[in-house]
């Protein structure tokens, strides 16, 4: 099939939610790609590894920064309604698409 291990991995997003966030949860969100790809990497390797992986993907590595983390809650509530199971590949949709 189309879908992988290693392209459901490099589909994720790292995400900083700045300092106090990250450093509270350990960089889980701002090092996310790095965790998909190497679950059994300790936190502080992932966010070495980061910019390692961020050069090795290029176009294909994403990240995106947090505004507000509330409201980038409520996005993600509002809009990633329902899973697909139509396809070789399956996404969170809306009902509008």
């Amino acid at each position: 099939g189309a879908w992988n291990y290693v392209r459901g991995a490099v589909g994720t997003i790292d995400r900083s939610y700045g300092w106090f966030v990250d450093h509270s949860l350990h960089h889980i969100g701002d090092s996310h790609v790095a965790h998909h790809l190497f679950s059994t990497m300790p936190f502080y390797g992932a966010k070495k590894a980061t910019p390692i992986i961020k050069k090795v993907l290029g176009k294909y590595y994403k990240e995106k920064p947090i505004d507000f983390i509330f409201l980038e809650c409520y996005r993600t509530w509002a809009k990633c309604q329902y899973v697909s199971t139509e396809g070789d590949i399956v996404l969170y949709r809306t009902f509008a698409s």
